[in-house]
């Protein structure tokens, strides 16, 4: 016995032996079959298994009743309605051509749900037009990993993709259909879509235009697994708008494994007001996002990166090591993507040339302490940077009246944030760690002993500099090192300046309008002639009391001299460098030594100056790292020395040590 199924488009009962029980619909006895119209999900076809005998026709050929587990059809009660039935042997829900009725029931669940154990499967066999509300009508089937045939349906009425596929936990993938032009700017709700698919891998929805989607509310939430996702819209080359999007709340909530997320075409700007991002990304440990001048974040909307605080652009670096200048806080993306810098929908040609975009990167940049192991217990180094992934070297720990087996160890930056060693250190005992020794010092008038210096084996002592009768001498200590062969050295190095006495009274006040006042005093000086300057003239003290320019000697540029005099005469001050010799206080600037790492604080870029207080024509980078040798005073404000003639200000930058 043989009847039509699935897609006839005409009542047909062929019936023998008929069972009807009231809310279930038609029952088959072992011996009839029965072929039924209008039937709900809650009145459904159960084929007994085991009657092999009787065989049922379908448009892609025939079905035994032993093999179909349900049937049935979802629609209205017309003859338009979509028909369906489950198969055993392939765990597949089939769909045969026909018109779905809205699923946007308060139950937020499949009306196959009920079936879950037996669907892996779910196939469009003809062309199925998909309802206005599409709300959870593929949610919950738990053991659903595929869909076939997406090409089959029929969207152009669908507005509302409501927890659609949520709790579809065997899910891994699923490949959309290529829905395009008013098809997809039809959608307007999508919120919950993918939620609690914690096997979902990939999803991408870079086809879809949804310009006119009001809310992608935890479309994606607790999709633990999922790993790439792309959202990057059609746009109208590169500018979007989402004119319409009001509600992004906890969309990527507890994304762990998402890796990276490109919003550089959202506007998330609507109808005057910006959308809520704030708890956009809760949960996520993203390694990158693309971000643009288009997008505007509300305050305090949460970024969290693993063991960083900070987001940071690549700019013409890697993601290891990222050369940009721009950041923002874990706490806030909106520290740089607020309304300062935003551009917004209908975009002007100055506006369109203000597009930017940039990818950030968790800052690799690590500072932690380092503890090497040893005989002696662990050593702690303290303060120990570097980029992840960095190897360093570092220096064992000098442990007095101790030797260690080794100068260095290497570490290694770690992702977590904490710097490592697998090395460790032995450290041998001194015999005698109290030395005394004699301590050369290098200097322009030859080396010059300290006698009887006395320290231990490791230490660093300070060793008074010898004075030179007739000499002087700005530094007044030098550091050597007690070594464990017994001897005292250092790398330091001495210069002496021979002071003549020349008649030069200390003051002088005339009563002779023309006669000008001067003032000799006592005051030691580093100074530095300026390095974009030609040479700086000298000038020599006569008996008349004038300062006569010296016609064969000059001083080159960008050179350093000790002054141990100043003198001021009228309005001019001179510094003397020489015997008889003196510059003008106006052609050099004074400095002090000051060897020292630093670093530029948050917010712009910092301006420097040139020695003579001009503006230089480059600047630093924000958090960026710099060594300076020497300090001056410019225009009553403290300058460290960054590059041979620039200075930046010391309140735009920290010391590192």
């Amino acid at each position: 016995m043989q009847f039509q199924r699935f897609g006839l488009k005409k009542k047909l009962i062929i019936a023998s032996g008929i069972s009807i029980i009231s809310g279930l619909g038609f029952l088959l006895s072992p011996s009839n079959i029965v072929k039924a119209q209008g039937i709900s999900t809650d009145q459904v076809q159960n084929v007994q298994d085991g009657d092999s005998n009787n065989v049922a026709n379908s448009k892609n050929g025939t079905e035994e009743p032993s093999n179909i587990i349900a049937s049935g059809d979802y629609g209205t009660g017309e003859t338009e309605d979509t028909q369906w039935y489950i198969t055993k042997n392939d765990s597949t829900l089939h769909l045969e051509e026909g018109t779905i009725s809205n699923n946007d029931n308060k139950t937020k669940t499949s009306p196959w749900a009920k079936y879950s154990s037996n669907i892996k499967v779910i196939s469009f066999d003809g062309i199925v037009k998909m309802p206005k509300y599409a709300n959870y009508l593929f949610a919950n089937l738990t053991n659903l990993t595929d869909f076939k045939n997406w090409d089959k349906i029929d969207a152009t009425n669908l507005s509302y993709w409501t927890g659609t596929f949520s709790g579809d936990t065997s899910l891994t993938s699923i490949d959309l259909p290529d829905l395009k032009g008013m098809t997809t700017r039809g959608f307007l709700d999508l919120s919950h879509m993918f939620e609690n698919d914690p096997s979902l891998k990939s999803i991408d929805l870079s086809q879809w235009d949804l310009n006119n989607a009001m809310t992608l509310e935890k479309m994606f939430a607790n999709d633990i697994g999922l790993e790439s996702v792309n959202v990057n819209f059609v746009v109208d080359d590169p500018y979007s708008n989402l004119a319409s999007l009001k509600n992004v709340k906890n969309m990527f909530e507890n994304d762990s494994a998402l890796k990276t997320i490109d919003l550089s075409s959202w506007g998330l700007y609507t109808a005057g007001k910006v959308t809520d991002t704030s708890t956009m990304f809760v949960g996520t440990h993203l390694q990158s996002i693309k971000l643009s001048t288009l997008n505007q974040f509300t305050k305090n909307t949460v970024l969290p990166a693993k063991n960083v605080k900070r987001w940071v652009n690549i700019g013409n670096g890697t993601a290891k090591d990222p050369q940009g200048n721009k950041s923002f806080s874990t706490a806030s993306i909106s520290d740089y993507y607020d309304n300062s810098r935003v551009i917004r929908y209908p975009y002007s040609k100055e506006e369109k040339d203000k597009y930017f975009v940039d990818t950030f990167v968790p800052d690799p940049k690590r500072t932690a302490n380092l503890v090497i192991q040893s005989n002696l217990g662990p050593q702690t180094v303290t303060d120990v940077s570097g980029n992840i992934g960095d190897v360093l070297n570092i220096k064992v720990p000098i442990k007095s009246g101790y030797t260690a087996d080794k100068e260095t160890v290497e570490a290694v930056v770690n992702e977590n944030g904490t710097i490592t060693t697998d090395e460790s250190v032995k450290y041998s005992k001194q015999i005698d760690k109290n030395v005394i020794s004699d301590v050369s010092i290098k200097s322009n008038l030859g080396n010059k002993v300290v006698k009887n210096v006395k320290g231990a084996i490791g230490q660093i002592v300070e060793v008074k500099v010898p004075d030179v009768s007739g000499y002087t001498h700005v530094k007044k200590t030098v550091k050597a090192k007690v070594n464990a062969n017994g001897t005292i050295t250092t790398e330091e190095k001495v210069i002496y300046k021979k002071i003549k006495n020349i008649n030069i009274p200390t003051t002088h006040e005339s009563n002779n309008d023309k006669a000008p006042q001067f003032n000799l005093s006592t005051e030691n000086n580093l100074l530095a002639t300026f390095s974009d300057q030609p040479p700086v003239s000298l000038y020599s003290f006569n008996s008349n009391n004038k300062m006569i320019q010296v016609t064969n000697r000059a001083l080159n540029k960008n050179t350093d001299w000790y002054s141990d005099k100043k003198l001021k005469i009228g309005n001019n001050t001179y510094y003397r460098i020489a015997t008889n010799e003196w510059v003008k206080a106006n052609k050099v600037y004074i400095y002090k030594d000051n060897f020292i790492n630093i670093e530029t604080i948050h917010g712009t870029n910092k301006t420097l100056l040139k020695a003579e207080g001009t503006k230089s024509n480059r600047g630093l980078a924000p958090l960026t790292d710099w060594y300076s040798d020497r300090t001056t005073v410019i225009n009553g404000k403290l300058y460290y020395r960054v590059a041979t003639n620039e200075f930046v200000i010391s309140s735009d930058v920290q010391k590192l040590n």
